[in-house]
């Protein structure tokens, strides 16, 4: 789950770009495993 202020203590440890790439990564594989669910179960 992302939210303020998890975002806020990422940011006090990595690097501005590490945390969007996080998110990103968080987001695509959030959609894959959506679209993977979709096709295979219903």
């Amino acid at each position: 789950m992302i939210d303020l202020k998890n975002i806020a203590l990422l940011w006090s440890v990595f690097k501005g770009r590490a945390i969007f790439y996080l998110f990103t990564l968080a987001a695509l594989l959030t959609f894959l495993v959506a679209l993977l669910v979709n096709l295979y179960v219903s």
